[in-house]
């Protein structure tokens, strides 16, 4: 078959915290609680000319002709995703990620940069949220465009230079929850997270070393030495104007900021604010050498 290069609109839905679900739910609840979402959403999005052209797991890759299509879809999902009825008393929500732009075709499959950004731009999202980028946002026409918020550039993963994007809302009285600033604002270039291992090794994660890994294993940045920590246990990336902490791990990672009460991150994201102290796989108590103190610096 030939491989063709196409001007597309791609877009990534994923249930959100679906790892939490499973433990939640057990596992035939909570797949049945994924199916229920993803298919919904893939019914909103074929009413606006899309192709679900794979489902794997808890995500769905889309494609339609327009970014306006894109769009007009990506706000149907939401809507008819939380319309849904619980599974055991659980309504799952969704994150979804939008690109415009060049894509490789051959028998049905895309493939190339703008399925990667697309993918991106899930993961960035939050459960119920939308984000675009920009290529997608200049594509669409004015009573589209109105939906967004203001452009904010973020760094992705895998990505070396920041990606301008927005998020796009599909509730009549919603506003966008991404920062206003249309540039790149020059403090956030110098923003920098400084990491202390047991009081003694300070790492930094920066524009410039965007991510860190952390866990038992000899091969990470930062090497845990707890038997409750996982060997690949987390990581920590710089996007945009925060620090995110993605754990990874059997056990969790606890994270406690100054001056408040720790707290349980499983699976799931968190980002990381002013100062405080993480632990692996269980509270920090009086005495252990296992920690990490962060720090925010601007």
């Amino acid at each position: 078959m030939n491989l063709q290069r196409r001007e597309l609109c791609i877009l990534v839905v994923e249930v959100a915290g679906s790892s939490l679900l499973y433990e939640k739910l057990g596992d035939a609840l909570a797949r049945r609680a994924v199916e229920h979402c993803l298919q919904g959403a893939a019914q909103a999005a074929l009413r606006h000319g899309g192709r679900v052209l794979k489902t794997l797991g808890h995500e769905s890759l889309l494609s339609f002709d327009t970014a306006e299509q894109g769009i007009q879809a990506a706000c149907a999902m939401q809507q008819q995703v939380a319309g849904l009825a619980p599974t055991s008393g659980v309504r799952p929500g969704i994150r979804i990620g939008l690109h415009y732009g060049g894509v490789l075709e051959e028998g049905g499959e895309l493939f190339g940069d703008g399925v990667n950004t697309a993918a991106r731009l899930a993961e960035l999202a939050q459960a119920h949220q939308i984000i675009a980028s920009a290529d997608a946002l200049v594509a669409l026409s004015q009573a589209d465009r109105d939906r967004a918020g203001h452009l904010k550039p973020v760094v992705l993963k895998g990505k070396r230079e920041p990606m301008v994007v927005a998020e796009v809302a599909w509730q009549e009285d919603e506003t966008s929850d991404l920062p206003s600033d249309s540039v790149f604002p020059t403090e956030t270039q110098g923003l920098r997270l400084r990491l202390r291992h047991g009081g003694r090794q300070n790492l930094f994660i920066d524009a410039r070393r965007p991510a860190l890994s952390l866990g038992r294993g000899s091969g990470n940045d930062l090497v845990i030495r707890d038997t409750r920590a996982s060997r690949t246990h987390a990581h920590i990336e710089f996007r945009s104007t925060c620090f995110v902490l993605t754990d990874q791990s059997s056990n969790g990672t606890y994270v406690a900021p100054e001056g408040q009460a720790s707290f349980l991150v499983k699976r799931e994201e968190a980002i990381l604010r002013g100062r405080g102290r993480l632990s692996f796989g269980h509270p920090w108590a009086e005495g252990q050498s296992e920690f990490v103190d962060y720090l925010l610096l601007d």
